[in-house]
This record gives structure tokens, C-alpha cells and sequence, in this order.
């Protein structure tokens, strides 16, 4: 779901490497732990097939501004989810305690209900109260999400708290840094910190 986010990866070549390998994954579960995937490794090919799935296709089928307004909430809800869990999870793994970030039980429910959502909006004639249910689900999600992303912060990191910091502007070159990836940045400074 990440990888969907416009803002993301522009590389096609990332992009077909990844839905390669999980048409494989998909086999192998599908299929007993073969791989049967018959993968079309063609870029033309896929957008043509991504046509019949997209935006225009899905209002078209769904056929109700409101059924499809809530089904692209859920959807664009569970992208959002999808990134910060992306980013909870590398956290996590920064940790020297993983557990310390956010427990298993609470992982294993974030992507339970990721899965369950995506499971449910396969469904494109869903009712406006279970559109609703839905959306009020990703909610509920995204706000652990949200929650591990920020006790998996407080133990890399420590609590924040307020700082004084001087923005008088110094010549030279800089880095800017938006603030999705702590993890990366811990690194660089430590690294600034390391090299004067």
C-alpha cells in the first residue's frame, strides 16, 4: 500500500520488482508453498490492466457518489496507515528491544486490520453503514498505528521536549530533512557527531 502513495517512488523498475515478488509470495500461499506465478513482466502490459481497476473504473462500477466517496476514504485512509506503519515498523527494528517499541500482539493487530479492511473492499457492493464501519475501522487502526509510531519514538529517541534552537541563518550548505524518518536522521547525526 506504501509504495501507492504518489509521493513515494517514481522508479517503475522498483515498482515491478515488488509486484513480482509478491505475485510469487501470493502463489506460494495460494498454492501450498509452490510457485505457480505466471508474472507479466511488462510495464505496458500492467497499466493497460490497471485501467480496468483504477479510480474511473471502480466510480463507474460502485455507481453512488456516496458508496464511492467512503470506499476511496477507507482506501486512501489505509494508504496513510500503511506508510507510518512502514515507518513504525523500521523504528521498531532500530530498537535494541522491538518488544520495548510496541508489543507483538499490538503489531499482529495493526496488520491483522490492515488485512481484514483490504479483504473487505474487494467488496464493491458494500452499504453505505458498512462503508461507514470501515472507515471508522482505519480510523481506529491508524490511531495505533499512530500510537506505536510514537512509543517506538520515545524508546529510540526519548521524550520529546521543548528546545530553544537558534535560526539565525549560517552560510554554507545544509541538509533538509522532513521529519518521516527519525531512524535515518538519528543516523546522520550521530554520524555529523562523529565526523566534527
Amino acid at each position: 500500500m506504501f509504495l501507492t502513495l504518489t509521493n513515494v517512488n517514481f522508479n517503475s523498475d522498483r515498482h515491478l520488482d515488488i509486484l513480482e515478488n509478491l505475485a510469487k509470495l501470493q502463489s506460494i500461499v495460494c498454492y501450498g508453498g509452490k510457485n505457480v506465478s505466471v508474472f507479466k513482466r511488462d510495464l505496458q502490459y500492467l497499466l493497460r490492466e490497471a485501467n480496468k481497476w483504477g479510480l474511473v473504473k471502480r466510480k463507474a462500477r460502485i455507481n453512488n457518489l456516496d458508496l464511492f466517496g467512503l470506499h476511496e476514504m477507507a482506501i486512501y485512509g489505509m494508504k496513510g496507515g500503511a506508510a507510518y506503519l512502514y515507518h513504525a515498523e523500521g523504528v521498531r527494528r532500530a530498537c535494541k528491544d522491538p518488544e520495548a517499541a510496541y508489543k507483538d500482539l499490538v503489531r499482529d493487530k495493526m496488520f491483522q486490520g490492515l488485512f481484514e479492511v483490504m479483504a473487505e473492499l474487494l467488496n464493491e457492493k458494500l452499504e453505505l453503514g458498512d462503508l461507514l464501519g470501515l472507515c471508522l475501522k482505519v480510523g481506529e487502526i491508524n490511531v495505533t498505528i499512530l500510537a506505536s509510531l510514537d512509543s517506538g519514538h520515545n524508546q529510540l529517541l526519548g521524550t520529546p521536549e521543548p528546545a530553544k534552537v537558534d535560526r539565525t541563518p549560517i552560510e554554507g550548505k545544509c541538509i533538509l530533512i522532513s521529519g518521516h524518518d527519525m531512524v535515518t536522521l538519528k543516523k546522520l547525526l550521530e554520524h555529523i557527531e562523529r565526523s566534527g
